[in-house]
């Protein structure tokens, strides 16, 4: 059911919309829903630092004020080395969730996600399988932007 062809396929990130497109969650959720599926390989080391260059950028809506929280969705074995773009993504203090969908490797989800990974790193057994971890993922990213604006006031 996919469109195949040379100009068809991605091996690259992608921004769909910067963090200062939208200003309400209805917006957000249409734009969500019209995504098109971009196949290619799974290169998430490239991907996380498409992120910490392109995307928690001033230019892209990232404000220094403002907890900074990636979740990373991958269905595969990374193709690519991931944990020094991992570890540069986190030292630019961006919380990292990780949800691994059927195939992912649960210790690179690890490796990828912030600790502790009880808090940080989820599994699914396929894409529609994603509302049984929501109440569980929503929350763990609530309280770590709680925590992280508590420590953004204190500095």
């Amino acid at each position: 059911s996919f469109d195949i062809g040379p100009n068809k396929y991605s091996r690259d990130p992608h921004t769909e919309f910067a963090l200062n497109k939208h200003h309400d969650i209805a917006a957000v959720l249409k734009a969500v829903s019209t995504f098109p599926y971009r196949g290619g390989s799974t290169n998430t080391g490239k991907a996380m630092t498409y992120v910490r260059e392109k995307i928690f950028i001033p230019a892209r809506g990232a404000r220094g004020n403002v907890p900074r929280v990636m979740v990373l969705i991958t269905d595969g074995k990374s193709s690519d080395s991931f944990k020094d773009p991992a570890n540069k993504l986190r030292d630019t203090e961006v919380e990292i969730f990780a949800v691994g969908v059927k195939d992912a490797v649960r210790s690179e989800l690890e490796a990828i996600a912030n600790a502790p990974a009880d808090n940080h790193v989820f599994e699914v057994e396929d894409f529609d399988s994603f509302q049984r971890i929501s109440k569980e993922l929503t929350t763990s990213i609530c309280l770590r932007i709680e925590q992280e604006l508590h420590n953004i006031k204190k500095r």
